[in-house]
């Protein structure tokens, strides 16, 4: 998931410079769109993160014990 995101941040980054350098209008004006969904999409996510707080720590206990376990499937 990580990884994923990090190219299409790359991608994001490098077709906003390359907007830049040919003075691209569209790309221009696409960059800074394309920043204020991806920080509302993490905004959101932080903001669910914090809701299901409880939620979520149970579910990443049960991913590291399934894990460290060396099963496959959480108990």
């Amino acid at each position: 998931l990580f990884v994923m995101v990090g190219v299409l941040m790359f991608l994001l980054s490098f077709c906003g410079c390359m907007g830049s350098l040919r003075e691209n209008i569209c790309r221009l004006q696409t960059f800074p769109l394309c920043l204020t969904i991806i920080f509302l999409l993490q905004l959101a996510a932080g903001v669910l993160g914090f809701v299901f707080s409880d939620k979520a720590q149970g579910k990443v206990s049960d991913h590291q014990q399934c894990h460290c376990a060396g099963s496959t499937e959480p108990d």
